[in-house]
């Protein structure tokens, strides 16, 4: 055949109906190997041979694979002997390559009556790299390859190109599409394309919107102002602002926005929106396109951290407002405890003292749940089970809370052992109760439950400062009145209450916040109006084992050991001294540490004890301590504080080899204190 003819003006008139229509078949796929697989019948029942088939030569790698087949059964890798001869006509060959005679075993054709068959190899070269290669084998009347047959193979191998291209470019982008589609679908945000010109026309919305705002694509898109609608209305005005000062600007310049939105449920959510203009050639904005991100929990924790930080803040100085008040309730509640001992029972001053001593108990506990909300107060922490202290507390719960109010406990066998203060947690279930009485005025139901629960790494996401682990679990649920969102956000700010004046401190939860931080857990709360609240308090396991408690001390016993006082404050130091000289003891004085140092360098007797203040100038009571402990080994150390955050306490809890007094004390408490330290040697 001439090069540059036209196959189909030569072709049989008998033969071009069939072959269009063929072409036309061939030409509807969108597979490559469909488009294959079509060629392959269509040769053989155009050129009516007894097999046909179709190749993909890849010119790059000198590979050819066969990929339909017509008529036989070949391999899906076709190696003829002649390969690498055949590809090196490919170079200049057109049209028909070659025809000639091959062994029909190397075609799959092994019934044929003959030990050769004849073949007929088209190559088309209208792709650069992969090439289609038509092979026709064998007529079924067993003559030669005619002309006719030539034209007729390559003008269908020249459509087979061309749809194999066509098909291959449409499988490339579907795939593209549905990598991008699946990319979209993924991403935890919602990615939306709109016109800014014709706000009305449809744009894209992905299928996120109906999990992030609860309407559907449809929806979004059929509503030209579905974003603005969105927008809260008191976050409207700025980000509105933000897109009408982003929309004229430079090419590239997004805007990135946060944001209250509104869903269809009426929730309010925390979005993060990034948006970029598309432009056209005079840089006017035609098109918008963006993410929307949910940061609902993210803010959550924002508002957590700068919560926890104001709490921190306050804790602070309350803690410091309750060591120098402690340090003038000492001197007070001993002072009127030592006077009333000495007044006769029908002294008319003794009434008096004893109010002045009921005020400074008052003032004591004031103190004392401040420096609880500060995380400042000393803590004796023992092994216990929760479950013990519930039921404990059950009775004197039901008188508190009066009858009109129903009180369940729920607690499993099998509990946790914890290890805190139980003095503190039943201040915490104390003050829970109580505030949960005060939101049910005309009765309700109270439960008081425990359990044990294991929090995941994704808890730390929704509730901040709390690690993953084993945990017990103590739940107080009303269903009083509940709190609104201005409420719940000041719950635990120290002298924040709702109650009337006089009718609360405002430091019960606040209270209950510090003990459950400084026992090493948390506390998380849920509450909606009219529907009551639930406070939960989680605390951590504890694989030690309970032990028991040494018996108290009764009577306290007087002494005559030598006791060196280093304490700054001069009231509270001559207090001290006059106790302890009261119960026998011969006393050194010291204003400081300086001057402890010295009486320790001088004194020629044995000092049996240090009692110390543990924050003291130039020197704490610590460092003191530790100074001493070079000069006289066995000296015995009891330290005393108004608070807690000094050097010698872990985060607020006594170590079991620091002996410690907490300020306020009476006469009585420091002198049991003093003989115990010197009866068990400091330990």
């Amino acid at each position: 055949m001439d090069e540059g003819a036209t196959p189909l003006g030569t072709i049989g008139s008998n033969r071009k109906p069939m072959l269009l229509e063929q072409c036309r078949t061939i030409a509807t796929q969108c597979d490559p190997l469909r488009v294959l697989s079509s060629a392959a019948l269509a040769a053989k029942e155009l050129i009516d041979v007894r097999c046909a088939a179709v190749a993909v030569v890849d010119e790059h790698s000198a590979s050819l694979t066969l990929c339909a087949v017509a008529g036989g059964e070949w391999d899906a890798v076709l190696e003829l002997p002649e390969l690498p001869a055949l590809l090196s006509d490919m170079k200049t060959a057109k049209g028909v390559l070659r025809q000639r005679a091959v062994d029909p075993r190397l075609l799959g054709l092994q019934e044929l009556p003959g030990p050769f068959g004849r073949v007929l190899i088209i190559k088309e070269d209208a792709a650069p790299s992969a090439r289609v290669w038509l092979w026709v084998a064998d007529r079924t009347d067993h003559r030669d390859f005619d002309r006719d047959d030539e034209e007729q193979a390559l003008l269908l191998a020249m459509h087979v190109q061309l749809a194999y291209e066509k098909a291959a470019l449409y499988r490339r982008v579907a795939a593209t599409e549905s990598l991008y589609r699946t990319l979209v679908e993924q991403i935890p945000a919602v990615i939306y394309y709109r016109s800014l010109e014709m706000p009305g026309t449809p744009s894209f919305v992905s299928p996120q919107v109906e999990s992030l705002f609860g309407f559907s694509p449809t929806e979004a898109i059929e509503d030209p102002d579905f974003w603005q609608k969105r927008i809260h209305p008191d976050d409207r005005e700025r980000v509105l602002g933000h897109q009408q000062a982003f929309l004229p600007a430079e090419q590239g310049s997004p805007i990135r926005v946060e944001y209250r939105a509104v869903r269809k449920d009426g929730k309010i959510i925390w979005v993060h929106n990034y948006a970029l203009a598309v432009r056209d050639e005079a840089g006017r904005a035609r098109f918008v396109m963006g993410a929307i991100f949910d940061v609902t929990e993210p803010k959550k924790l924002e508002e957590q951290l700068r919560q926890a930080q104001k709490l921190d803040a306050i804790g602070k100085l309350a803690g410091g407002v309750a060591h120098d008040f402690n340090n003038l309730l000492t001197v007070i509640l001993t002072y009127a405890s030592l006077l009333i001992e000495k007044s006769a029972a029908g002294d008319p001053m003794r009434d008096d003292l004893v109010e002045i001593l009921s005020a400074g108990n008052r003032a004591r506990v004031l103190t004392s749940r401040l420096l609880a909300f500060g995380r400042q107060q000393v803590l004796s922490p023992r092994v216990f089970d929760l479950s013990e202290t519930i039921a404990g507390m059950k009775e004197m719960l039901r008188r508190l809370l009066g009858e009109d109010i129903d009180l369940q406990t729920r607690t499993p066998e099998g509990l946790r052992k914890i290890k805190a203060d139980p003095h503190q947690i039943e201040q915490v279930i104390l003050n829970l109760a109580i505030n949960a009485r005060d939101a049910m005025p005309k009765g309700g139901l109270l439960t008081i439950e425990a359990a044990n629960v294991d929090l995941d790494a994704e808890f730390p996401r929704v509730q901040l400062g709390v690690a993953p682990g084993r945990y017990v679990m103590l739940a107080v649920t009303d269903s009083g009145v509940g709190m609104d969102r201005a409420t719940q956000a000041r719950i635990f700010e120290p002298f924040f209450t709702t109650k009337e004046q006089g009718k609360g401190t405002g430091l019960g939860l606040s209270t209950v916040f510090g003990i459950a931080q400084q026992s090493g857990g948390t506390i998380w709360f849920y509450s909606e109006p009219g529907r009551g609240t639930t406070f939960k308090v989680f605390l951590p396991e504890t694989t030690e084992l309970p032990h028991s408690e040494p018996p108290s001390v009764r009577e306290v016993r007087h002494g005559t050991e030598t006791v060196l006082v280093a304490e700054d404050d001069e009231q509270v130091r001559r207090l001290v001294l006059s106790i302890l000289r009261r119960y026998g003891y011969d006393v050194l004085e010291a204003k400081d540490a300086g001057e402890a140092l010295l009486h320790c360098e001088r004194h020629q007797g044995p000092i049996h004890l240090l009692v110390t203040d543990v924050v003291m100038p130039h020197m704490s009571g610590r460092e003191l301590a530790d100074r001493l402990a070079a000069i006289r080994p066995d000296l015995n150390v009891l330290f005393m504080s108004g608070y807690t955050e000094d050097a010698i306490l872990r985060h607020g809890i006594a170590s079991t080899a620091v002996s410690f007094v907490q300020k306020p004390f009476t006469a009585i408490e420091l002198a049991k204190k003093v003989r115990a330290v010197l009866d068990s040697g400091g330990a």
